[in-house]
């Protein structure tokens, strides 16, 4: 990321290239390779910024690669990440929300059929990997149903959180 505040970029820069590096670290033998797939900034707003980055693992021998997402929210006002501790006035009421609303679309999803919820139970772990954008808080859940579904994704609505969000920061998440 190029421009902008610089506290905000240097953040935003640095948990993304962050997160690259555990990917790479976790090469283990000759032959394996973790490259890049559709990795994005998703949103640049005036008090937030998102971004999405792809990586796919092939293990050599493996039938197929794997693909798996991370991703990044940085507070521009204030140059700092934005994580679900931040998002919510109480995490747990927060993460039951998000489960609710994110197992409504999968229900929803012919892609999805068949899926695990178990991983969509209201842990910390199952919805920490989402970015901002206008619409809603778009949640990347992982290959939560069969390998040939690929990674879904659900959108929550920022106004199915208005009543968990901690105040003012719809207006930061969704500018």
């Amino acid at each position: 990321m190029s421009g902008g505040k610089a506290d905000a970029r240097a953040e935003f820069n640095a948990a993304v290239q962050a997160g690259a590096q555990e990917w790479i670290g976790r090469i283990s033998r000759p032959g394996d390779s973790v490259t890049g797939g559709d990795s994005q900034v998703v949103r640049i707003g005036s008090q937030v910024l998102s971004g999405h980055l792809v990586v796919i693992m092939y293990s050599e021998g493996a039938a197929h690669p794997n693909s798996f997402d991370a991703a990044h929210v940085t507070n521009i006002d204030t140059g700092k990440a934005i994580t679900l501790l931040d998002l919510f006035t109480d995490l747990q009421q927060g993460l039951n929300t998000l489960s609710t609303q994110a197992e409504a679309q999968v229900q929803q999803n012919p892609r999805a059929t068949g899926y695990s919820n178990s991983l969509l139970t209201p842990v910390a772990e199952h919805f920490q990997t989402w970015v901002a954008t206008p619409e809603g808080m778009r949640i990347y859940l992982g290959e939560i149903a069969s390998h040939a579904a690929g990674n879904i994704d659900v959108t929550v609505p920022w106004s199915a959180l208005d009543g968990v969000l901690k105040p003012g920061m719809r207006a930061v998440v969704s500018s």
